[in-house]
Parts: structure tokens; C-alpha cells; sequence
């Protein structure tokens, strides 16, 4: 038969469950509210691999016509162990972070259109075999 301190005891750890299980409404508001494309790029700044991308890929990436058809965000952790603390990620990204259980290391780069996560990589070798000529051709076909 429980007692009273099994209940006290207990009553944070059901209410800690429950919330777990919860769904943020803020971030599912984020999700069904997202339309077109958004590319994410996440790194970090004690990353060499991530300082080289955003020194000779990232001008080139922001001045090119892609560019203007896609929205560009970036989540810049101060380590690189740190790119999936939802610290650094605003609220209308949280659902991109969950919906690609993003792990540690940097750089990682996601392509989402209309609430849907098409592709996530890691590393710099992506960038122009698989996430540039997605965006190129998601960016083409409107």
C-alpha cells in the first residue's frame, strides 16, 4: 500500500513524465507554420572546418541568385559540442532540431521546405555535392 512519502515522492517524477511527453505547441505552431525553403547552417566557433566555410563559401553563398529565393538562417554555437543546446536555436527552428535529432559536431547543414526536413548533412564535403545543388534546384522549381 503506498504511503504518504511514496505519493510525495513520487508525484514530482509523474508530473516530470508528463511534461516529456507533452508536445511544445510552440514548436509544433513553428512547424505548420513554416512555407517555402529555409537552409540551415549550423556550426560553431572553435570549428577550423566551420571558420573556412564561412570565410570562402558563405560570401559566395549570400551573393549568389539562390540565395534570394531561400531563406538563410544560421545557429552559431560557441562550441562545437554545443550546436544542438536549444540555447542557441530560436523558437521557430526548435522543430528542425527535433525532427533531425541533431547531435553534436559541426559543420551540419539542413534543407527544409514547407515543414519537411529534406536533407541533413555533416560536414564541409556536403556543401557542394549534396546541399548546394539541392537548394539550386529547389530554388528553380519556385
Amino acid at each position: 500500500m503506498p504511503t504518504r512519502r511514496h505519493l510525495l515522492l513520487s508525484t514530482p517524477a509523474l508530473l516530470l513524465a508528463a511534461c516529456a511527453q507533452t508536445p511544445d505547441p510552440t514548436v509544433a505552431a513553428a512547424k505548420a507554420a513554416h512555407h517555402g525553403v529555409t537552409f540551415v547552417y549550423i556550426g560553431a566557433d572553435d570549428c577550423p572546418p566551420c571558420l573556412t566555410w564561412r570565410k570562402r563559401e558563405l560570401p559566395k553563398w549570400e551573393a549568389s541568385a539562390t540565395r534570394q529565393k531561400v531563406e538563410s538562417r544560421q545557429i552559431l554555437a560557441a562550441h562545437y559540442s554545443y550546436v544542438s543546446d536549444p540555447y542557441y536555436w530560436p523558437a521557430d527552428l526548435l522543430w528542425i532540431k527535433d525532427d533531425t535529432q541533431l547531435t553534436r559536431g559541426a559543420p551540419q547543414y539542413v534543407v527544409a521546405k514547407d515543414g519537411k526536413v529534406l536533407l541533413r548533412t555533416f560536414g564541409t564535403g556536403s556543401w557542394p555535392t549534396e546541399v548546394l545543388p539541392l537548394l539550386q534546384r529547389l530554388a528553380a522549381s519556385g
